[in-house]
Protein backbone atom coordinates (compact mmCIF):
# COMPACT_ATOMS: atom_id res chain seq x y z
CA UNK A 1 0.00 0.00 0.00
CA UNK A 2 2.80 2.40 0.94
CA UNK A 3 4.74 1.54 -2.24
CA UNK A 4 1.64 2.12 -4.34
CA UNK A 5 1.17 5.60 -2.78
CA UNK A 6 4.78 6.68 -3.48
CA UNK A 7 4.53 5.46 -7.07
CA UNK A 8 1.34 7.41 -7.59
CA UNK A 9 2.81 10.64 -6.24
CA UNK A 10 5.86 10.32 -8.52
CA UNK A 11 3.69 9.70 -11.56
CA UNK A 12 1.57 12.74 -10.80
CA UNK A 13 4.66 14.90 -10.45
CA UNK A 14 6.03 13.73 -13.80
CA UNK A 15 2.76 14.39 -15.52
CA UNK A 16 2.71 17.93 -14.13
CA UNK A 17 6.15 18.91 -15.50
CA UNK A 18 4.94 19.72 -19.05
CA UNK A 19 2.18 21.85 -17.66
CA UNK A 20 4.58 23.84 -15.47
CA UNK A 21 7.05 24.21 -18.36
CA UNK A 22 4.28 25.55 -20.54
CA UNK A 23 3.74 28.34 -18.05
CA UNK A 24 7.41 29.53 -18.08
CA UNK A 25 7.64 32.82 -20.08
CA UNK A 26 9.82 32.69 -23.22
CA UNK A 27 11.93 35.78 -24.14
CA UNK A 28 10.83 37.03 -27.55
CA UNK A 29 13.52 38.76 -29.72
CA UNK A 30 13.06 42.52 -29.94
CA UNK A 31 13.44 44.12 -33.36
CA UNK A 32 14.38 47.76 -33.54
CA UNK A 33 14.89 50.04 -36.56
CA UNK A 34 18.39 51.47 -36.72
CA UNK A 35 18.82 55.11 -37.81
CA UNK A 36 20.47 54.75 -41.23
CA UNK A 37 22.37 58.05 -40.87
CA UNK A 38 23.28 60.53 -43.58
CA UNK A 39 23.43 59.34 -47.19
CA UNK A 40 25.96 61.13 -49.43
CA UNK A 41 24.44 59.84 -52.67
CA UNK A 42 22.89 62.53 -54.88
CA UNK A 43 23.29 65.92 -56.53
CA UNK A 44 24.39 69.04 -54.67
CA UNK A 45 25.35 72.67 -55.23
CA UNK A 46 26.81 75.46 -53.14
CA UNK A 47 29.14 78.41 -52.64
CA UNK A 48 32.70 78.85 -51.34
CA UNK A 49 34.97 81.62 -50.03
CA UNK A 50 38.64 81.63 -49.14
CA UNK A 51 42.08 82.86 -50.10
CA UNK A 52 44.32 82.16 -53.08
CA UNK A 53 48.13 82.35 -52.97
CA UNK A 54 50.36 82.59 -56.02
CA UNK A 55 53.74 80.88 -56.22
CA UNK A 56 55.19 82.03 -59.53
CA UNK A 57 58.81 81.54 -60.61
CA UNK A 58 60.34 83.57 -63.43
CA UNK A 59 63.67 83.36 -65.17
CA UNK A 60 65.19 84.85 -68.31
CA UNK A 61 67.34 82.44 -70.34
CA UNK A 62 70.91 83.69 -70.75
CA UNK A 63 70.85 85.79 -67.57
CA UNK A 64 71.97 85.03 -64.04
CA UNK A 65 69.37 84.49 -61.34
CA UNK A 66 65.61 84.23 -61.21
CA UNK A 67 62.70 85.73 -59.31
CA UNK A 68 59.92 84.22 -57.19
CA UNK A 69 56.70 86.16 -56.78
CA UNK A 70 54.15 85.26 -54.16
CA UNK A 71 50.91 87.11 -53.56
CA UNK A 72 47.55 86.54 -51.96
CA UNK A 73 44.01 87.52 -52.81
CA UNK A 74 40.35 86.75 -52.22
CA UNK A 75 38.89 83.60 -53.75
CA UNK A 76 35.18 82.87 -54.00
CA UNK A 77 32.75 81.06 -56.26
CA UNK A 78 30.18 78.34 -56.77
CA UNK A 79 30.41 74.57 -57.07
CA UNK A 80 28.20 71.61 -57.89
CA UNK A 81 28.50 67.87 -58.28
CA UNK A 82 27.26 64.36 -57.66
CA UNK A 83 28.24 61.79 -55.01
CA UNK A 84 27.73 58.03 -55.02
CA UNK A 85 28.00 56.16 -51.72
CA UNK A 86 28.82 52.72 -53.06
CA UNK A 87 29.19 51.01 -49.67
CA UNK A 88 28.59 52.08 -46.06
CA UNK A 89 31.92 53.89 -45.81
CA UNK A 90 33.20 54.80 -49.29
CA UNK A 91 31.99 57.68 -51.45
CA UNK A 92 33.01 58.56 -55.03
CA UNK A 93 31.93 61.64 -56.95
CA UNK A 94 32.64 64.39 -59.44
CA UNK A 95 32.64 68.13 -58.79
CA UNK A 96 33.07 71.27 -60.88
CA UNK A 97 33.52 74.85 -59.71
CA UNK A 98 34.18 78.32 -61.03
CA UNK A 99 35.03 81.49 -59.16
CA UNK A 100 36.95 84.72 -58.74
CA UNK A 101 40.67 84.62 -57.91
CA UNK A 102 41.89 88.10 -57.08
CA UNK A 103 45.70 87.97 -57.08
CA UNK A 104 47.63 91.00 -58.36
CA UNK A 105 51.32 90.98 -57.45
CA UNK A 106 54.35 92.71 -59.00
CA UNK A 107 57.93 92.75 -57.85
CA UNK A 108 60.95 94.70 -59.04
CA UNK A 109 64.15 92.78 -59.52
CA UNK A 110 66.67 93.42 -56.76
CA UNK A 111 69.56 94.65 -58.93
CA UNK A 112 67.93 96.56 -61.81
CA UNK A 113 64.76 98.33 -62.96
CA UNK A 114 62.99 95.27 -64.28
CA UNK A 115 59.69 94.19 -62.72
CA UNK A 116 57.86 90.88 -62.87
CA UNK A 117 54.16 90.43 -62.10
CA UNK A 118 51.25 88.00 -61.96
CA UNK A 119 47.55 88.78 -62.04
CA UNK A 120 44.56 86.42 -61.98
CA UNK A 121 40.87 87.08 -62.55
CA UNK A 122 39.07 83.74 -62.33
CA UNK A 123 39.69 80.03 -62.03
CA UNK A 124 37.75 76.78 -62.35
CA UNK A 125 38.23 73.05 -61.89
CA UNK A 126 36.67 69.72 -62.88
CA UNK A 127 37.65 67.08 -60.34
CA UNK A 128 36.96 63.58 -59.17
CA UNK A 129 36.51 62.92 -55.45
CA UNK A 130 37.06 59.80 -53.34
CA UNK A 131 36.20 59.85 -49.66
CA UNK A 132 35.76 57.78 -46.53
CA UNK A 133 32.54 58.39 -44.63
CA UNK A 134 32.08 57.98 -40.90
CA UNK A 135 28.36 58.80 -41.17
CA UNK A 136 27.73 62.54 -41.19
CA UNK A 137 31.42 63.32 -41.92
CA UNK A 138 33.38 62.72 -45.13
CA UNK A 139 37.18 62.84 -45.42
CA UNK A 140 38.20 62.99 -49.09
CA UNK A 141 40.93 63.51 -51.67
CA UNK A 142 40.31 65.20 -55.01
CA UNK A 143 42.07 65.86 -58.31
CA UNK A 144 41.51 66.76 -61.95
CA UNK A 145 41.77 69.57 -64.49
CA UNK A 146 42.19 73.27 -63.64
CA UNK A 147 41.72 76.48 -65.63
CA UNK A 148 43.14 79.86 -64.57
CA UNK A 149 42.90 83.21 -66.32
CA UNK A 150 46.42 84.48 -65.63
CA UNK A 151 48.44 87.48 -66.81
CA UNK A 152 52.24 87.67 -66.47
CA UNK A 153 54.18 90.87 -67.05
CA UNK A 154 57.90 91.50 -67.75
CA UNK A 155 58.58 95.24 -67.60
CA UNK A 156 61.39 97.72 -67.84
CA UNK A 157 60.25 100.40 -65.39
CA UNK A 158 59.17 103.65 -67.12
CA UNK A 159 60.11 102.26 -70.54
CA UNK A 160 57.60 99.66 -71.67
CA UNK A 161 54.92 97.31 -70.38
CA UNK A 162 55.21 93.76 -71.74
CA UNK A 163 52.63 91.20 -70.67
CA UNK A 164 50.73 88.14 -71.79
CA UNK A 165 47.24 87.08 -70.69
CA UNK A 166 45.62 83.72 -71.34
CA UNK A 167 43.31 81.11 -69.87
CA UNK A 168 45.87 78.53 -68.84
CA UNK A 169 44.98 74.84 -68.58
CA UNK A 170 46.63 72.71 -65.92
CA UNK A 171 45.89 70.26 -63.14
CA UNK A 172 44.94 70.28 -59.48
CA UNK A 173 45.08 67.98 -56.45
CA UNK A 174 43.88 68.48 -52.91
CA UNK A 175 41.66 67.25 -50.14
CA UNK A 176 39.26 68.26 -47.44
CA UNK A 177 36.62 67.31 -44.94
CA UNK A 178 32.87 67.76 -45.31
CA UNK A 179 30.26 67.39 -42.56
CA UNK A 180 26.47 67.17 -42.58
CA UNK A 181 24.59 69.98 -40.87
CA UNK A 182 20.86 70.33 -40.27
CA UNK A 183 18.49 68.97 -42.92
CA UNK A 184 20.04 69.18 -46.42
CA UNK A 185 23.09 71.36 -45.68
CA UNK A 186 26.75 70.36 -45.49
CA UNK A 187 29.89 72.40 -44.77
CA UNK A 188 33.40 71.73 -46.05
CA UNK A 189 36.97 72.92 -45.57
CA UNK A 190 39.17 72.29 -48.61
CA UNK A 191 42.69 72.83 -49.98
CA UNK A 192 43.63 72.79 -53.68
CA UNK A 193 47.08 72.94 -55.27
CA UNK A 194 46.86 74.23 -58.84
CA UNK A 195 49.57 73.95 -61.49
CA UNK A 196 48.59 76.35 -64.30
CA UNK A 197 51.57 75.56 -66.51
CA UNK A 198 54.05 78.04 -67.96
CA UNK A 199 53.98 81.27 -69.92
CA UNK A 200 56.65 83.11 -71.96
CA UNK A 201 56.56 86.93 -72.09
CA UNK A 202 58.64 88.76 -74.72
CA UNK A 203 59.85 92.31 -74.09
CA UNK A 204 61.16 93.94 -77.31
CA UNK A 205 63.04 96.74 -75.50
CA UNK A 206 65.18 94.91 -72.95
CA UNK A 207 68.50 93.84 -74.46
CA UNK A 208 67.19 94.24 -77.97
CA UNK A 209 64.48 91.74 -77.20
CA UNK A 210 64.29 89.36 -74.25
CA UNK A 211 61.90 86.62 -73.08
CA UNK A 212 61.10 85.65 -69.50
CA UNK A 213 59.72 82.20 -68.71
CA UNK A 214 57.10 82.01 -65.93
CA UNK A 215 55.88 78.92 -64.04
CA UNK A 216 52.51 79.63 -62.41
CA UNK A 217 51.45 77.69 -59.29
CA UNK A 218 48.63 78.50 -56.88
CA UNK A 219 47.33 77.38 -53.49
CA UNK A 220 43.64 77.81 -52.63
CA UNK A 221 42.28 77.46 -49.10
CA UNK A 222 38.51 77.72 -48.92
CA UNK A 223 35.39 77.09 -46.89
CA UNK A 224 32.16 75.99 -48.58
CA UNK A 225 28.47 75.36 -47.98
CA UNK A 226 26.53 72.80 -50.03
CA UNK A 227 22.82 72.06 -50.38
CA UNK A 228 22.04 68.41 -51.12
CA UNK A 229 18.98 67.82 -53.27
CA UNK A 230 16.52 65.16 -52.17
CA UNK A 231 16.30 63.70 -48.68
CA UNK A 232 19.74 62.68 -47.40
CA UNK A 233 18.16 61.24 -44.24
CA UNK A 234 15.43 59.31 -46.06
CA UNK A 235 17.14 56.01 -46.80
CA UNK A 236 15.08 52.95 -45.77
CA UNK A 237 15.97 51.87 -42.20
CA UNK A 238 17.90 48.72 -41.46
CA UNK A 239 16.23 46.35 -38.99
CA UNK A 240 18.43 44.64 -36.40
CA UNK A 241 17.64 42.11 -33.65
CA UNK A 242 18.59 42.75 -30.03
Amino acid sequence: MKKFFVTGVAAAALCGVPALAADVPVKVPVYKAIDPGFSWTGWYGGVNVGVGISQTHGNTPGTVGSVDRSGAGFAGGVQGGYNWQFNPNWVAGIETDIGYLGIDRSRQNWNDSRAFGVKTDWYGTIRGRLGYSTGPALLYVTGGAAFVNVKNNFDEIAVTQASKSETATGWTVGGGIEAALAQNWTAKTEYLYIDAGSQDVFNPVIGGGSTTHFNNRFHVFRFGLNYKFGDPWGKAPVVAKY
